[in-house]
C-alpha cells in the first residue's frame, strides 16, 4: 500500500535509510508489477556494486549506505545522483563549515578524452599567525655562532605588491626591499633603539622571484645579524641578506646560497633633526609633475616595469633657474598609492624607499638613464624614525654622476630618513633572465 501511494502521487526518487538497501529491492518489485509493462532497461541487480538502481516506468532507487562500499563514498555517490536530477543540496551542511573544512567546486569534463587540466586554484596562504612583522616571519638566535636570523618567504603569495616589479620581464624583489628587510629586523633585534643607521651598504645581486604558484615560485629570505668589534663610534653589527630555493636547499646541498645585500648597522640615539621644508619649497618652484608619467614609461622602455604599487610620486618641483654651479635637485611630494593597503609595521616601507630611488632619478632632466639601472650600493642610511603616515616629502641631489644624497621628510619638514651617496649601476640582464634559464635546456622543440 505505500509503495502505491507513492506511485500514485508521481514520486520519482526513493531513498533508504538504512545500514543496507533491503527495503528498495521489496519496493522495486511492487513497482515492477504496477507498472503497464514489466521489462527493465537499464537495471543493475544490488547485488553488483552499482550504487542506483535504474529501471523504466518506477522512480530511481537509492541506498544511503550499502555493505560493499565505503560509507562517505556511498552517500556521497547517491548525493551526486540526487544533485544531478535537480535536487537542491545544502552544501554547507555537507562540507561542514562550521568546522573550518573547506571544498571547492569544479568543472569536470563531459567528455573522456579531452585532456584537459581541471585542477583546483591554489588558495593564497595564509599568514601565519606568529609573524612578527612584514618580512620578518621569524626572529632566530643562534648563541653558538653569536649570530641573529631574520627569516621570511618572498613570493607572489606572501609579497603580491612585487608583482608590481619587473625587471626584463621577470618578477624582481627591489634593493630597497631587502634593505627594508634589514631595518624590520634589527628594529625586531633590538627593540628599544627606533633610530638606526646602515653603512656601506652593497646590493650584489637581484633577488629573482622563481615563476610558480606554488613553493616553487618562492625563495627562503634571511637577514643574518653579526656583532663586530666597535669602530669608534659605538657597538655595530655586520649584516648579510641571503636567499635560497626552500625545496632544494638542504643540509645535503653543496650550493652557495645568493647574496642580496651586505653591510654595517649601528644603533643611534638622537633627537629627530628638522629641515626648512619652506626654504626647499620656496628653491624648488618650477611644477614638473607632468614628468612623473613620462619618467614610468621610459623606465618600461628600458626593461623595468613599474606597477601601481610602485608609483608614489605625486608632484614634482626643480629650481626655477639653472645655475651650473649648483648640483641637480628635485624636490617630490609622496603618496601611498591605493594599491598598497598600508604602511603599518614597516620602519620603512619597500614602495616608498624605492620611490625615494625614483626621486633621485628625476634629477636628470631627461628622466631617463636609457638603459636599465639598479640601485648598487648606499654609504650611508640614517633612519631617525620609522615612515609613518600616507604623504611624505623627498629631496634628492646628485653629487656624482650616478649618486645622490636623499632626505625623506614628513608633512612638518622633520626628517625620517637620510641617504647618504646612493649609487646605481647598470643591470645585468643574463643575472636576471638566466635565473631559471637551466630549465630551458630540458626542453627542445619539434615540429610534428
Amino acid at each position: 500500500d505505500g509503495v502505491a501511494t507513492l506511485h500514485a502521487q508521481g514520486i520519482d526518487i526513493c531513498i533508504e535509510i538504512g545500514p543496507k538497501p533491503t527495503l528498495l529491492g521489496m519496493a522495486e518489485g511492487v513497482f515492477d508489477k504496477m507498472t503497464s509493462t514489466s521489462s527493465v532497461t537499464g537495471r543493475e541487480p544490488y547485488g553488483r556494486g552499482h550504487p542506483v538502481i535504474r529501471s523504466s516506468g518506477h522512480p530511481v532507487m537509492l541506498p544511503s549506505l550499502r555493505e560493499s562500499q565505503n560509507d562517505t563514498q556511498q552517500m556521497l555517490t547517491s548525493l551526486g545522483e540526487l544533485y544531478v536530477r535537480g535536487v537542491v543540496i545544502d552544501w554547507q551542511g555537507v562540507h561542514g563549515q562550521a568546522q573550518g573544512k573547506r571544498h571547492k567546486h569544479i568543472t569536470l569534463p563531459t567528455y573522456p578524452f579531452q585532456r584537459e587540466r581541471y585542477w583546483i586554484d591554489r588558495t593564497p596562504q595564509q599568514r601565519r599567525q606568529n609573524t612578527l612583522r612584514p618580512l620578518v616571519d621569524k626572529l632566530l638566535r643562534l648563541p653558538l655562532q653569536n649570530q641573529t636570523v631574520a627569516e621570511s618567504e618572498f613570493s607572489l603569495e606572501t609579497l603580491p605588491f612585487l608583482a608590481d616589479h619587473l625587471v626584463f620581464g621577470a618578477v624582481v624583489s627591489p634593493g630597497a626591499c631587502q634593505v627594508a628587510l634589514v631595518l624590520n629586523a634589527a628594529a625586531e633585534r633590538n627593540r628599544q633603539h627606533a633610530a638606526c643607521t646602515l653603512s656601506e651598504v652593497i646590493l650584489p645581486q637581484p633577488l629573482v622571484i622563481p615563476a610558480g604558484d606554488d613553493a616553487a615560485g618562492a625563495r627562503t629570505v634571511q637577514a643574518i645579524f653579526t656583532p663586530e668589534q666597535a669602530n669608534g663610534h659605538g657597538p655595530q653589527t655586520a649584516f648579510k641578506v641571503i636567499s635560497f630555493d626552500p625545496q632544494a636547499f638542504t643540509a645535503d646541498t653543496t650550493s652557495e646560497p645568493a647574496t642580496h645585500a651586505v653591510g654595517t648597522l649601528l644603533t643611534v640615539q638622537e633627537k629627530l633633526p628638522m629641515v626648512d621644508l619652506a626654504a626647499l619649497q620656496d628653491r624648488c618652484a618650477q611644477d614638473c609633475r607632468s614628468e612623473i608619467g613620462a619618467f614610468y614609461n621610459n623606465l618600461a622602455q628600458t626593461e623595468i616595469a613599474l606597477g601601481a604599487s610602485f608609483q608614489w610620486l605625486i608632484g614634482l618641483w626643480r629650481p626655477a633657474t639653472d645655475d651650473d654651479n649648483q648640483p641637480a635637485e628635485v624636490l617630490a611630494q609622496i603618496r601611498r598609492p591605493v594599491a598598497v593597503d598600508a604602511t603599518t609595521g614597516y620602519q620603512l616601507h619597500p614602495g616608498l624607499l624605492d620611490a625615494c630611488f625614483q626621486v633621485a632619478a628625476l634629477t636628470r632632466g631627461d628622466a631617463t638613464f636609457g638603459e636599465a639601472m639598479l640601485p648598487f650600493a648606499i654609504d650611508a642610511l640614517h633612519l631617525h624614525q620609522p615612515a609613518a603616515g600616507e604623504e611624505w616629502w623627498c629631496h634628492a641631489v646628485q653629487v656624482a654622476p650616478l649618486q645622490w644624497d636623499i632626505q625623506l621628510l614628513d608633512q612638518a619638514g622633520q626628517l625620517l630618513v637620510a641617504i647618504e651617496r646612493f649609487e646605481v649601476r647598470l643591470a645585468d640582464a643574463d643575472a636576471v633572465r638566466g635565473h631559471d634559464r637551466w630549465k630551458d635546456w630540458l626542453y627542445q622543440i619539434e615540429w610534428q
